[in-house]
């Protein structure tokens, strides 16, 4: 029988940090892959007069950054892990629900980055 993932999403944050750290370790205890969800988006109303294609690279960047780091911290605590980086454009909600479909624990942090932060992202 296939043990089903681990997802977990992330934002970059301290408590997304936290949350990556605490589902790898779960992830070593259940011997499942954990699947690392991060979702964003990059269309703001000033893509609009102009730089879409500049702001666009720079979200992507933004995003590899995030994951990547997230891929670190989460081989940091269980370096024995299967990773899976799932990094998607659109809304987080959706993306943690289709990822989450067929895994048998979801983890979160307890706060994002907040209204302003998240416009920085």
């Amino acid at each position: 029988m296939e043990t089903k993932e681990i997802v977990v999403g992330t934002d970059g944050s301290g408590w997304s940090t936290a949350a990556v750290r605490w589902a790898a370790r779960e992830a070593h205890h259940r011997g499942a892959p954990l699947r690392i969800v991060l979702a964003y988006e990059w269309h703001w109303q000033s893509a609009r007069y102009g730089g879409a294609d500049e702001l666009r690279e720079r979200a992507d960047l933004q995003a590899e950054q995030t994951i990547n780091g997230a891929v670190t911290e989460a081989q940091s605590v269980a370096p024995d892990i299967a990773l899976i980086p799932d990094t998607s454009y659109g809304e987080a909600a959706p993306a943690l629900l289709t990822a989450a479909k067929n895994a048998s624990l979801v983890v979160l942090g307890n706060r994002g980055r907040g209204g302003f932060g998240s416009l920085m992202v």
